[in-house]
């Protein structure tokens, strides 16, 4: 069974909870934990342990995670109103996502 270590606002809460303290803790459904892993989630915050998330992990190359949770973030901020920027560096088109102002 998978446990999760539980932070608000920058301090740890709480180590090796089970869904079901996180559901209760965090008011988030059961369904949509694993979709805000390592996201900001009404103040909170969560992953998953450590020896869990290696053995989910262990095939997917560490950059292909690290892009995802990137993608992630910048799908929030757009949800949250932010916006894409478009600038141009030593002639390369590099774009980014900015969180409301």
């Amino acid at each position: 069974m998978n446990t999760y270590t539980l932070y608000k606002d920058n301090k740890l809460v709480k180590r090796n909870i089970k869904i079901d303290e996180l559901t209760k803790i965090t008011g988030i459904h059961k369904s949509n934990v694993t979709r805000e892993i390592a996201t900001d989630y009404k103040g909170f915050y969560f992953t998953l342990d450590e020896r869990e998330s290696s053995e989910i992990l262990e095939n997917i190359p560490s950059e292909i995670v690290r892009e995802w949770n990137n993608m992630r973030k910048a799908a929030d901020l757009l949800r949250n109103g932010g916006h894409i920027v478009t600038k141009r560096k030593k002639g390369k088109i590099i774009r980014y996502v900015v969180g409301k102002k």
